[in-house]
């Protein structure tokens, strides 16, 4: 059962060789919460994870992972914040300043406002 990683543009799959340059493949959470957030880190648009739906350890800094256990795995509460740069329409877009004659007339002062009747 071939498992891929679900970040965007992200084409590691889980096989012998990435095994062996270390990568590791981490199950989305149970915790609806937890879940959500790692489902809006990865910016795809309608995507809803499932049980079997994972991401690779490319996705997550060094310390977000519980090496202890003979298993690797990702501490509790880790968001994964490692990803490739997102296409323009993924990014966020900051807010310019607006400017709406009701905006403009909001930001003179009280006493520079001309009253019109």
């Amino acid at each position: 059962m071939p498992q891929a990683c679900a970040a965007f543009g992200c084409t590691n799959k889980r096989n012998i060789q990435n095994r062996d340059c270390g990568i590791t493949f981490h199950k989305f959470p149970k915790d609806p919460g937890i879940r959500k957030a790692w489902a809006i880190a990865v910016r795809r648009k309608d995507f809803e994870p499932n049980d079997t739906t994972v991401l690779c350890s490319c996705h997550f800094k060094a310390d977000d992972f519980d090496r202890t256990g003979q298993t690797v795995r990702v501490k509790e509460y880790v968001i994964p914040s490692v990803f490739a740069s997102f296409p323009d329409h993924l990014n966020k877009v900051p807010n310019k300043a607006r400017s709406t004659r009701t905006s403009t007339r909001r930001s003179t002062p009280l006493h520079l406002r001309t009253s019109v009747v």
